[in-house]
């Protein structure tokens, strides 16, 4: 055995020592399983979004109003300060 047959052989890998090779990657997987769960509420934005109306209820009613909740309360209210 001369020295390049032994840097071959120190180069060459050990079939146990292989790695398998992935199919698909970690996104790959990760983007397969938020597909398959569908569209999840994001509790956290809704929330927040409960407070601030909350929040806003308790500050208009504490001046003795209320905020409006449907287009025909928003139209009435944007024409009130209008004369046609």
């Amino acid at each position: 055995m001369n020295i390049l047959s032994i840097a071959r052989l120190a180069a060459a890998p050990y079939p146990e020592a292989r790695t398998p090779v992935p199919r698909a990657g970690t996104i790959d997987d990760i983007e397969s399983e938020d597909d398959r769960r569908g569209l999840e509420p994001d509790d956290d934005f809704y929330s927040l979004i409960q407070r601030l109306v909350a929040d806003g209820d308790r500050r208009a009613a504490s001046l003795g109003r209320s905020a409006p909740r449907t287009a025909a309360e928003m139209r009435a209210r944007l024409n009130k300060g209008t004369t046609r």
